[in-house]
């Protein structure tokens, strides 16, 4: 990992971060600005990772993982040998079944009334990736998935306050759009 600092009256400040990330595939993500970041999970054996990025309100969470890595969730159903673009979307849809249930949960166990807003999952063909959003009273969420070299999917999930003027599906694309292998 890389920081770019810049010092200034004695307070050292970072600039941007490079985050390497060697599985599943070699890539590099890079985040300008004062982005704290934190390995969630990390196996070369495994050929999966898992990392957030923070900064003010918004959080970026950054996965990659071999598609077989689900077949250990009995509620992960999708068969392994479909297309990028079907295993993609399945995904996005199970996340977002994940999320609702567990929402639901809670708002309940709290005598709440459920207030959940989900988007459709929608397919970009010509960049091969599938994303889909959802929305709480005090937060907004989008998920990007895409299929790489056809055994291994990357998912980002961007979370931020309702408030926050940036769109967060456009957010999250950037950041995958502007990955590079290293």
């Amino acid at each position: 990992m890389k920081e770019y600092t810049m010092q200034n009256m004695g307070h050292v400040y970072v600039t941007s971060r490079t985050i390497h990330i060697p599985a599943p595939l070699p890539l590099k993500f890079e985040f300008g600005g004062a982005w704290s970041y934190h390995i969630d999970m990390f196996s070369l054996e495994k050929e999966l990772f898992a990392f957030t990025v923070i900064k003010n309100d918004t959080q970026i969470g950054i996965r990659g993982a071999r598609k077989d890595y689900f077949s250990q969730d009995t509620t992960f159903t999708s068969p392994l040998d479909v297309s990028d673009e079907e295993f993609a979307m399945y995904y996005l849809n199970w996340d977002m079944d994940y999320w609702k249930k567990l929402v639901a949960k809670a708002a309940e166990e709290h005598g709440h009334e459920i207030n959940y807003k989900a988007g459709e999952a929608v397919y970009n063909t010509q960049k091969k990736y599938g994303t889909i959003s959802r929305s709480l009273p005090d937060s907004k969420t989008c998920t990007l998935a895409s299929v790489q070299a056809g055994k291994y999917i990357y998912m980002i999930t961007g979370t931020t306050s309702i408030d926050d003027t940036d769109d967060i599906c456009e957010v999250i694309e950037e950041i995958w759009n502007d990955r590079a292998e290293f």
